[in-house]
């Protein structure tokens, strides 16, 4: 699913990004490397909630 959202996110289709990164976030564990990659290919104004919901992800401290 990180997977697919990080190239969701390169050739632009933000619908399905949109769609996935709800459910990649909801995941016990995620790729962060992936959310990185999907955020930097987010540049986009109407991206900004995609962005916002990747960031605070990002900011929570890594578990054990």
């Amino acid at each position: 699913l990180a997977e697919l959202v990080r190239l969701d996110s390169e050739i632009g289709d933000r619908a399905a990004v949109a769609e996935n990164l709800p459910k990649l976030l909801a995941m016990r564990k995620h790729s962060r490397t992936a959310l990185e990659a999907t955020l930097r290919n987010l540049n986009e104004a109407a991206d900004a909630p995609l962005r916002d919901q990747i960031l605070a992800e990002l900011a929570r401290p890594v578990g054990p």
